[in-house]
């Protein structure tokens, strides 16, 4: 797998760190129903055009 090449798998602990952290971002935005890569992918282009990550986007609640 490309993911497991880029952080090196699990083998190290920043490897195991990093695996958790992203599963965990990409699990919380499906969860919530947002497209998780294009959420990524928008967060990465800001990110490259202005240094700085987005912040999470907010919880969209429905108030009924």
């Amino acid at each position: 797998m490309l993911i497991l090449k880029i952080i090196y798998g699990t083998h190290s602990e920043r490897g195991a760190g990093t695996q958790a952290g992203l599963m965990s971002i990409l699990r919380t935005l499906k969860r919530r129903g947002d497209n998780p890569i294009t959420i990524l992918v928008a967060a990465l282009r800001e990110y490259v055009r202005t240094g700085h990550l987005p912040p999470f986007p907010p919880v969209i609640t429905s108030e009924e």
